[in-house]
């Protein structure tokens, strides 16, 4: 028996390097994975290799409706999630005075605001799961920078204090209820 039998994970970019281990990973753990990814051959492939009810779910991580429908989905045809990782992400090259804005919002569009996006559809399902686990994916770009990859490195710190905020709203109290969010005034 694995850990995670009996329960359902999806996993964003998971066509790609990162996304195919932790896939596997959590199918060896017993969990149906469903590999979700604008990359169809390899998702499917991968799906299929992982065995179980595991699928893949054509996926793009920037389209909140497509977020929606995806979760709506997976629960419907296998149950509510329980794990979700937010890995797929991108990077552009570039100086500061090289890189377009359009570059630099293609990788806020993907990095934090996919994760952001895919908390927002899957939390209602991991609370109906009776809780679970969302990993957001970073980088060593979000604890130091490099040169040339500015908005890569603007990007995973966002998605740092996104994950820390969302630890804090989503983490249930002693009650066994979300934590109250403070009032503005709270935050100066």
């Amino acid at each position: 028996m694995g850990r995670l039998d009996e329960r359902v994970a999806i996993v964003t970019g998971g066509a790609g390097a990162i996304g195919s281990a932790v896939a596997r990973l959590l199918a060896a753990e017993g969990a149906d994975v469903v590999v979700a990814d604008v990359r169809d051959a390899e998702g499917a492939e991968l799906a299929a290799d992982v065995g179980g009810r595991s699928r893949h779910q054509r996926l793009d991580v920037t389209h909140e409706e497509g977020r929606q429908r995806a979760v709506a989905e997976v629960e419907r045809d296998l149950g509510p999630v329980s794990v979700l990782v937010n890995n797929a992400g991108i990077a552009e090259w570039g100086s500061m005075e090289q890189q377009s804005l359009a570059s630099f919002r293609r990788v806020l569009d993907v990095n934090p605001q996919g994760p952001c996006l895919g908390m927002h559809a899957g939390a209602p399902s991991l609370r109906r799961a009776g809780g679970g686990v969302i990993v957001n994916i970073s980088s060593l770009a979000g604890l130091t920078s490099y040169a040339g990859i500015g908005s890569y490195a603007a990007s995973k710190w966002g998605l740092r204090g996104l994950t820390k905020t969302a630890a804090l709203e989503l983490a249930p109290t002693e009650s066994g209820s979300a934590p109250s969010t403070p009032a503005p005034s709270a935050l100066r």
